[in-house]
């Protein structure tokens, strides 16, 4: 299976395996502040007569084994190509007030382009946890929420996403695309859902790529720039105050977000996939009253008893005699849950998102 990264380049040479879509000094033209009152038109594009994109093919088990960047192309933004700044004025999600880039100093960011009606945009969100969860003090991932749909676009639905998919860093609603339509000038292409820019910890622009991103590149490309920032002292570990996830203050909820239910009236049983607790919950057809709950409640992947078992956020389900079967969709896996001797097994999957389709042999 290939995964297709773009670069910045000036030549037609081959780029090496662990760059992304780079920008690097004399490759873009000077970001100016000018006295125009549109946000948009402060950010001039980067000149494409000057900067040639080349798509490569690259085996994803390549990009794995990374590698170190040379000494004289080290992972940082081109310091001609700053970061626009945030839109003044704009809803936020998950912040207490305006998130500037100045907040951001010191920390890699990713911009993350979404919107929630997007299946490949909700496909990254596992990734961006395991990011967060390596690099919780290195790295901010901010999510521009570009709605597709209008009624993506409010605000009240955005935060209604974020509880149920449980994003906890920064996200923008970005619902009169301002970032978008300025990104678009500021790389001189159009984007797409998903697209991501990673910024260095100056400010600058470094790398941007549209699509489906898999952990290892994402996790090679941040993992040389944290180091390198680190030691040139630049690298900002503090918390930011800003930062508010709603998810943390949300109250316990008996069912959260449950994704479907399933009713055996042989059994007078009503199973619940109760997703955003990662549990599967058994009641009474008739009374509702709980008969047992499987699942510890915690978000991972643990096979075992009800109490030590770990689902994240099972969804649909198939009852055949005594066993359930269960999708537990972001571990992308099938389990099968032994009602006779309480216990949870995994039937099919690895635990891992599958990027391509096998061959019948």
């Amino acid at each position: 299976m290939t995964l297709c990264l773009c670069y910045f380049t000036r030549t037609q040479q081959a780029v090496p395996l662990q760059f992304w879509s780079i920008i690097r000094r004399g490759e873009a033209c000077l970001v100016r502040e000018t006295q125009t009152p549109n946000f948009i038109e402060r950010t001039p594009p980067l000149n494409n007569n000057r900067m040639l994109w080349l798509t490569v093919a690259l085996l994803v088990t390549a990009l794995t084994a990374g590698g170190a960047l040379a000494q004289d192309n080290p992972p940082a933004g081109n310091p001609e190509a700053v970061a626009p700044e945030f839109p003044p004025s704009t809803e936020w999600v998950n912040v207490d007030g305006e998130l500037t880039m100045a907040d951001l100093e010191g920390k890699v960011v990713l911009l993350d382009f979404w919107t929630y009606g997007c299946i490949n945009c909700l496909h990254m969100i596992p990734v961006f946890e395991q990011l967060e969860a390596k690099y919780a003090d290195e790295l901010v991932i901010v999510g521009i929420h570009s709605a597709k749909f209008e009624n993506e676009g409010e605000t009240r639905n955005i935060q209604e996403i974020v509880q149920r998919y449980e994003v906890k860093h920064p996200v923008l609603n970005d619902n009169q695309f301002i970032m978008w339509q300025t990104y678009e000038r500021f790389l001189g292409r159009r984007l797409a859902w998903p697209t991501l820019v990673l910024i260095d910890p100056r400010g600058n622009v470094f790398a941007a790529q549209s699509g489906e991103v898999p952990f290892e590149p994402l996790d090679d490309v941040i993992g040389q720039m944290v180091t390198y920032f680190d030691t040139q002292g630049e690298l900002d570990r503090t918390a930011i105050d800003k930062l508010q996830p709603e998810l943390n203050a949300a109250p316990p909820r008996a069912l959260n977000y449950p994704g479907k239910v399933l009713a055996d009236a042989d059994g007078n049983r009503l199973f619940i996939a109760d997703s955003v607790n990662h549990r599967i919950v058994i009641a009474d057809l008739e009374s509702y009253e709980v008969l047992d709950v499987i699942g510890n409640g915690a978000q991972g992947y643990t096979d075992g008893d009800y109490d030590e078992a770990q689902f994240y956020k099972p969804q649909g389900m198939a009852l055949r005699d005594e066993v359930l079967y269960v999708a537990d969709t972001f571990n992308h896996t099938v389990r099968a849950i032994d009602l006779t001797e309480e216990t949870v097994t995994t039937v099919a999957g690895t635990g891992t998102q599958g990027r391509s389709i096998p061959q019948a042999q």
